[in-house]
């Protein structure tokens, strides 16, 4: 079995688990990342046909989610992931969703549906390493230093109050430093 195969076919699994873990998961903030590793930089292309790369993001801190078209819990997250965003763009939250493997070309209808102001990236032959993404939706939050600060594997309720404080308080106090 090819790595892409077995990718999928874990992430099908996971797919099917995560229903159960949805309702644990949604009112939660994110969990350390040990260690703070380097996130890996990336460069994909995005639905408008802009090329993002991770690295010309330094200095901000980004929310990268990792989702799919046919990962129900991604899709009803994205809807807060775009109310986060709102709220938080101007205060430097960037948001990068990247559509991970195949089905990219249903990308296009879903946001017809449910549209969004940040960049989603396409990575349909799973580009991407060293993430350590095992199910979807993950998200990782990258600091401005570039390094992977927190993560949160299942759906979440990107846009309550205690996500938004939860952010805010790590944004002002990697500004006071």
């Amino acid at each position: 079995m090819t790595p892409l195969k077995i990718l999928l076919t874990a992430l099908l699994w996971a797919q099917l688990l995560l229903p159960t873990v949805h309702a644990a998961t949604a009112e939660r903030t994110m969990d350390p990342e040990s260690g703070r590793p380097p996130a890996g930089d990336f460069v994909l292309g995005s639905t408008t046909g802009e090329t993002y790369r991770l690295e010309d993001m330094r200095g901000q801190w980004v929310l990268v989610s990792f989702w799919a078209t046919w990962c129900a819990p991604c899709l009803e997250e994205m809807p807060t992931l775009e109310r986060l965003y709102r709220d938080m763009a101007e205060e430097g939250l960037e948001i990068l969703a990247v559509h991970a493997g195949p089905g990219g070309d249903k990308v296009g209808a879903f946001l017809e549906r449910v549209p969004v102001s940040f960049p989603v990236l396409l990575d349909e032959d799973l580009s991407i390493g060293g993430w350590d993404v095992m199910a979807l939706p993950t998200a990782v939050l990258v600091d401005p230093a570039g390094r992977r600060v927190y993560r949160a594997v299942g759906a979440r309720d990107w846009d309550v109050p205690a996500m938004k404080a939860f952010l805010r308080d790590l944004m002002a106090a990697h500004e006071a430093g």
